[in-house]
């Protein structure tokens, strides 16, 4: 049964949240109610394409930490990401850690969210109406392990999604897709908008050209675009590639 205080808190950030008119309000909202189980902070990012994408993201943020971690691709090793990925719901890093046998470059994501300050966190993924993904965390050095407290995070974490996309998609004006480019994609697209050949492009991003000419051509799938200048176009129209582009 779910204590008192912890159903009021949920019952109070539900309706406030609700009333929330921008996603940095609904964040602080979100930190402030799991802050006194030990989060220090916490996030919701768009998973699309395997990516957990920046750019689709709100919340009281680890700025530092979210940064590196898409500089050192981190999730593509990630072991608390892999774990979601897996079907594992939701649950405390070390949880879910131990579902998997963990390589050395996932310890290293652990060791290095540690040193960032983020020993333990709770973490979950969380599907929307728009058919994509959120991945929520939530970061400190110790948080509280409690069953109430599990059900905070679970069901504020579904609240706390709902309420940030709705927001998100009132202010871009139309719904957020999942088929949205990964990361490497809009590189890769952006590359080509600025008139660099396939080697050229593979050479900048430190790939082959076999994997720039395979990105083109999951952009033109995923786009529904006959030719890699239909899928720039289209992209600029979205608003994913800026309308010019300078490499330098």
């Amino acid at each position: 049964m779910v204590s008192d205080n912890i159903a009021n808190s949920l019952f109070v950030f539900a309706r406030e949240a609700k009333e929330c008119t921008d996603v940095p309000a609904l964040g602080r909202l979100f930190q402030d109610l799991v802050a006194p189980y030990g989060v220090t902070a916490s996030s919701a990012w768009a998973v699309i394409g395997g990516d957990v994408k920046l750019s689709r993201g709100f919340g009281e943020w680890p700025k530092v930490w979210a940064r590196h971690y898409a500089d050192q691709r981190y999730f593509e090793v990630d072991p608390v990401f892999e774990s979601l990925l897996k079907g594992f719901d939701a649950g405390y890093w070390d949880e879910l850690v131990s579902n998997l046998p963990v390589s050395q470059a996932g310890l290293k994501v652990m060791e290095d969210a540690a040193a960032h300050g983020y020993a333990d966190g709770y973490s979950r993924l969380i599907p929307t109406l728009n058919g994509s993904y959120y991945l929520v965390s939530l970061y400190g050095k110790t948080l509280v392990r409690d069953p109430n407290v599990r059900i905070l995070f679970d069901l504020a974490s579904i609240k706390f999604v709902h309420e940030g996309v709705m927001l998100l998609n009132r202010r871009v004006g139309t719904p957020l897709k999942d088929h949205d480019l990964t990361k490497r994609q809009i590189e890769v697209l952006q590359a080509k908008a600025n008139g660099q050949t396939d080697k050229q492009t593979a050479d900048r991003l430190g790939v082959s050209v076999k994997a720039v000419e395979g990105h083109l051509t999951k952009i033109r799938k995923q786009m529904n675009a006959r030719t890699t200048s239909q899928a720039i176009g289209l992209a600029r129209g979205k608003g994913l590639i800026p309308r010019s582009y300078n490499s330098k």
